[in-house]
């Protein structure tokens, strides 16, 4: 991970780094040379290769050493969930070692992010000097805005499926909610984009759920 101010940001985005450990899990890989080459390096010495298992390890996905390769508790609950609430505590355990991404979040909130300014708050958040900031605004940019789809907030919703849906997260937005309705049920989803993708992430695992089950029968 590159150093920002007192800050460290990866060095790869969080769905290649998603992506290598679903490969870990599904390939079996147990050794550094092995995911080397799974991932197309000539080598496990490849500068390129160590500097991805390098952010894997920072990042809390990986444990490396004499002993191998292996993923940690924090890998298994994104690449092997219980339920959907587990993996997002996955995800959670993997923004707590990123605090610049979760800096930027809380001043910017989940609006899309202006390339124009980012350099910007990336200055006031870190302290860095201006040159600096604008040097790496662009590829912090990048790696963050690709995180954004893994930020979720499990106070959003208490219950899927039940005619009680949302909690109130503060006065303010207590009401401002999309209702929708079926014959035998009642959803109300927080109206925003981080809820909305939530709840979809939600369904769209429980749908894979059942689709296994009838596949089995």
């Amino acid at each position: 991970m590159a150093k920002i101010g007192t800050f460290y940001t990866p060095d790869i985005k969080l769905s290649e780094a998603f992506e290598i450990i679903n490969r870990i899990y599904k390939e079996k890989i147990k050794t550094a040379d092995g995911l080397a080459t799974l991932l197309g390096h000539e080598n496990a010495r490849s500068g390129t290769f160590q500097n991805k298992l390098s952010a894997l390890k920072k990042l809390g996905l990986i444990n490396s050493g004499t002993l191998g390769i292996n993923l940690t508790q924090t890998a298994e609950k994104i690449v092997l969930p219980k339920n959907p609430l587990e993996k997002d505590e996955g995800y959670k355990e993997v923004f707590q070692r990123m605090p610049l991404f979760l800096k930027i979040r809380e001043k910017l909130g989940s609006n899309l992010v202006d390339s124009q300014n980012f350099w910007v708050h990336l200055m006031e958040i870190t302290g860095i000097g201006r040159s600096d900031a604008e040097a790496e605004a662009t590829r912090i940019r990048n790696i963050y805005m690709d995180s954004l789809r893994y930020m979720t907030q499990t106070s959003d919703v208490s219950d899927v499926g039940g005619e009680k849906m949302v909690d109130s997260i503060s006065a303010s937005v207590q009401q401002d909610f999309i209702e929708i309705k079926t014959k035998d049920s009642v959803v109300r989803i927080p109206s925003n984009l981080e809820s909305i993708r939530r709840v979809k992430k939600m369904l769209d695992f429980e749908e894979e759920n059942l689709m296994n089950k009838l596949k089995e029968k």
